[in-house]
This record gives C-alpha cells, structure tokens and sequence, in this order.
C-alpha cells in the first residue's frame, strides 16, 4: 500500500520568528511534501527576515499586506492548499507550535480514512484531553445554550450517534484529511479572532460528517502559553477574576463576541440561552465593578451587542440562501 503524503502549514502574524523559525526547524527535517507559511500582515522588515530565512529551503511563503486574523488567515491558507497541494493530509499548525522529530513517521502509523481528522495532542490544551478521557466529544464547547461557556442546564451539542472523540478542535495539530480539504468547508472570516476554529471544525463535523479522532502517537508541544489558559492548581482566577479580566481589549472583544454569536448559532433554545445570560451576566460585570473597571464594562457590553448583530446578520443570510 502506498504511503500517504503529509504537507504542512503555519500561520505567523506580528513578529513572532522566534518561534516560528524553532517550529520550522522541527519539521524542516521530516518528510513533508510541502511546507507553506501564510504570513498574516507582517510589517516589511520581518516579512524580509523570513524570506531571507527560508531562502533555499521547500517553503512555500503566503503573504497578506494586512492581518486577517486567525479566521481570515486560516481561511486563506486553507483554500490555497485545498487548490494547490495534492498531498493526503495536511497538518495545520501555529506559529509556536514544536513538533518531536519523528512526527510524521508516527502519524503514518494511523489509521486514516476519508472522513477522519486527527487532533495531535497538545499537553498546554487540557480540555481536548478531558473530552477524550471522559468520553464527552462536545466539553470544549460547553454545554448547548450556554452564555460564556456558563449554563444552569446540561445538554450537549452533538447526536448521540456521534462516534469521534472531539466535536471541535483548535487548529493547531489537526490533520486534514484530502476530503476535508475538498468539502467546501472553510473558517467563517468574519469572526476575525478566537472561536473561528471551534466554528470550522464543528461545521466539518455537523455538516459534512466528518469526525475528530485524538491521539497521543507524537505530542505537539507549545512554545508560548495562550491568554486564556491557566497552569494546574493556580489560584489566578476567582471569583472576581476570570479569563476575560487579564484579558487585553483585542482579546476581550473578540472572545466574547464570537462566543455569543456561536452559542445564538448553535443552540436548541434561545429560550435558555437568555436564561443563562440573565444568570450570569452580573456575574461577570460584579468582575469588573469590584475593581471599577467601567472602559472594560464598556467594551464587554458592546462584544455582547456585536454577538447578537453578527448572530442576525448571519439569519438574514441563511433566509436569503433558502428562499
């Protein structure tokens, strides 16, 4: 049986070579078919410093004058390999993502079809892990109808037929399959920052069936911690500090917004969603009350509105398509 072909991509935006160039050189000594890197708004000199970098070497640079973010970013990138790369599988991976030197020769010990992803482990992503161990394919993505990850009621978003082991899966270390990458599927640009990765996988899984299968054959490890994650045991988080309160405006907006839009998207009941939001949206205002916090009330408020927007907008959409 021929072997199957792997290619694979990053997307950097900023300048974040440091970690990029580590990354590169991790995979620049396996066997890809193809390295591609989309370089999201990098300003002239560190768009210079990568070409000067990869110079002689199989990498395939994309370039943006302006930074799409991670949905525009991945959205393009995806598209171009899904037109231009003949490859069986293609890993997405971010900037800062390191993989261990035998990767792909693990990987070809899977065992691959047209509809299965695979998300490689990642020891900083805890609740990818949680979902495999406690068999419960939709934890990444709360319970169905919640508010900011919040509900008083349980429910889960997938069938119970639903046979993967992930409903979603962030885009760092997930393998593509070809069929994916042919499925007309592609992240949803709108929502810019955060969630836009959630949305693409779970719409490759409700709409097209495919299905995410987790796997520890070779471990993917981050270079760089994400806001939103804390360390085991930490106490940085109470009561009055979640994760929205360290976050920076960038940050704050466009997590709250999207995730709002998604939970309006993808619920069962509209009905529960706003009792859940009636719940616990004091909850988070008191965060930024007890330190008088009133620019980040502000802005928390206006993500909120721009979640409800986006959510009618999208409808209006969808009406259109189906009359």
């Amino acid at each position: 049986m021929k072997e199957k072909t792997f290619s694979v991509s990053f997307l950097t935006y900023g300048n974040r070579l440091n970690y990029l160039f580590i990354s590169l050189e991790n995979v620049l000594v396996q066997d890809f078919e193809n390295i591609y890197i989309f370089a999201n708004g990098l300003e002239i000199e560190v768009l210079n410093s990568l070409h000067k970098w990869c110079e002689g070497k199989r990498i395939k640079i994309l370039e943006s004058e302006r930074n799409l973010g991670s949905a525009g970013g991945y959205k393009r990138l995806i598209k171009y390999i899904a037109d231009n790369d003949s490859s069986d599988l293609v890993l997405l991976l971010d900037d800062d993502n390191a993989l261990e030197p035998d990767f792909v020769d693990k990987a070809r010990g899977l065992t691959f079809s047209d509809n299965v992803l695979y998300y490689f482990h990642r020891p900083d992503r805890v609740l990818p892990y949680k979902s495999y161990y406690e068999s419960k394919p939709s934890l990444l993505l709360g319970a169905v109808n919640n508010f900011l990850g919040r509900s008083v009621f349980g429910g889960t978003y997938e069938d119970l037929s639903y046979d993967g082991d992930l409903l979603a899966a962030p885009y760092g270390g997930l393998l593509l399959s070809r069929s994916s990458l042919e499925s007309n599927i592609l992240p949803n640009d709108s929502f810019y920052l955060y969630a836009d990765d959630y949305d693409y996988t779970f719409r490759l899984v409700m709409q097209k069936n495919f299905k995410i299968l987790y796997t520890e054959v070779s471990l993917i490890h981050d270079l760089e911690r994400s806001f939103h994650l804390v360390e085991k045991n930490s106490k940085k988080y109470s009561l009055f500090q979640n994760r929205y309160f360290k976050a920076n405006k960038l940050q704050l907006y466009y997590s709250v917004r999207n995730q709002v839009f998604f939970s309006l998207k993808n619920s069962n009941s509209k009905f529960l969603f706003f009792v859940n939001m009636i719940v616990f949206y004091p909850i988070f205002i008191l965060q930024f009350l007890f330190y008088l916090d009133f620019k980040r009330i502000f802005l928390f408020n206006s993500a909120i509105y721009s979640g409800f927007k986006m959510f009618k907008c999208e409808m209006v959409k969808r009406n259109n398509f189906e009359n």
